[in-house]
C-alpha cells in the first residue's frame, strides 16, 4: 500500500519510471504495474499464514505439551488431531518452530503459570558463610510452590541424597501437604542417567516420592530458564540474607533462616500481585495423613 501510494505521488510529480525504480529499489515492471493500477493492492494472507492461524487457538495446549510434558512435535500433532484440530503437519511444525523461537520470557509465562497444587520446584545453591569465628560451606535448599510462590528454605553441610530427602520432607511438613509434581535438575541424587535417550530416575528417589504420591519432573536439558520460579528466590536470598549476615553458629543460621522465610513469604510478589502467604490459601495441595505428619522419615524406611 505504501509503495503504491509513493509511486503514484512520484509519478504525478513527473519522476520517470527509471528514477522511481532506482529510488524505491524495485523493478521497472513493478513500477509500471502499480502506475497502471487504479486501486491500491489488496493483501491476501498466504497459505502458510492461514495454516499457522489454525494452530493459534491451540497455543496453550501446545506450550503445555512441549515444555511441560516434554512431548515431541509428532506426538503433539497426533494429540491435537485426535481432538479434531484442522491443519496440515507442515503448518503445525512451522507454528511450533515459531513458538520455540519466541522470547524466553514469553515461554516462561506460558509454561509456568501452573494451577493450585499442580507443581513445586526444588533446587539448591552453595554458600560460604561465617559461623562464629570460622567460615563454613553450606548448601541451602529451596522448595517453592509454583502457583503461590510459597517458599521453604533449609540448609545442610552437604548435598547428599539423605540431605535432599530431609529437605523435601521438611518442605512437605512446612506446607502441610504435597504437590502433584516436583520439578528439579537432573542431579545424581535424583537421576541415574540424564541422557534423554536413556533417561532413568534414581530408584530410591522414585520410592521416596512414590510414598508421598508426588510425580518427579526434570526440566529439559539446556532449558535452564525452566526452573525460573525457584532460581529467582536465590538471588533475593543471597542479597537479603547471606550478604552482611552474622551467625553465631549453625543453629543460629537455621533460626534466622526460618524468620527470613516467613518474612519473604509475606512480601508482595509483582508476578502474582499479592503475597505468597495470601496466595497459599488457594493452594489445593494434597494434605499429609496423620501417620506421615507424625513421622516424616521415609529415608530410613526405604533403606537410607
Amino acid at each position: 500500500m505504501d509503495i503504491w501510494t509513493t509511486i503514484k505521488v512520484l509519478r504525478n510529480r513527473g519522476v520517470s519510471i527509471r528514477q522511481i525504480s532506482k529510488q524505491l529499489k524495485i523493478s521497472r515492471n513493478t513500477v509500471r504495474r502499480y502506475i497502471n493500477t487504479q486501486h491500491p493492492p489488496h493483501y491476501e494472507k498466504s497459505d502458510e499464514y492461514l495454516q499457522k492461524s489454525k494452530w493459534e487457538k491451540y497455543r496453550k495446549e501446545i506450550v503445555e505439551m512441549y515444555y511441560n510434558k516434554r512431548f515431541v512435535g509428532s506426538r503433539i500433532f497426533e494429540e491435537l488431531k485426535s481432538k479434531g484440530a484442522e491443519g496440515s503437519a507442515t503448518g503445525f511444525y512451522s507454528y511450533l518452530k515459531k513458538i520455540r523461537q519466541e522470547d524466553i520470557s514469553n515461554r516462561i509465562r506460558e509454561r509456568y503459570e501452573t494451577g493450585p497444587g499442580e507443581q513445586a520446584q526444588f533446587d539448591w545453591s552453595p554458600y560460604t558463610v561465617r559461623l562464629g569465628s570460622e567460615y563454613r560451606k553450606l548448601y541451602v535448599f529451596c522448595i517453592i510452590l509454583s502457583f503461590s510462590r510459597y517458599k521453604y528454605f533449609v540448609a545442610s553441610f552437604d548435598k547428599t541424597q539423605h540431605s535432599v530427602f530431609l529437605a523435601i520432607e521438611g518442605a512437605f511438613r512446612y506446607f502441610g501437604g504435597v504437590p502433584k509434581r516436583l520439578l528439579m535438575d537432573n542431579a545424581k541424587q535424583m537421576v541415574e542417567e540424564p541422557n534423554p535417550k536413556r533417561f532413568r530416575w534414581n530408584r530410591r528417589f522414585l520410592e521416596f516420592l512414590g510414598y508421598y504420591g508426588v510425580e518427579p519432573e526434570v526440566h529439559r536439558i539446556r532449558h535452564c530458564w525452566a526452573k525460573g520460579k525457584v532460581e529467582e528466590p536465590f538471588w533475593y536470598f543471597e542479597n537479603h540474607f547471606i550478604k552482611g549476615g552474622e551467625f553465631k553458629d549453625f543453629d543460629d543460621f537455621l533460626e534466622k533462616l526460618k524468620v527470613f522465610t516467613e518474612q519473604y513469604n509475606k512480601r508482595h510478589h509483582q508476578g502474582t500481585n499479592t503475597s505468597a502467604v495470601i496466595r497459599f490459601e488457594e493452594e489445593s495441595i494434597k494434605a499429609l495423613n496423620r501417620d506421615v505428619r507424625r513421622d516424616l522419615g521415609v529415608y530410613e524406611r526405604i533403606g537410607g
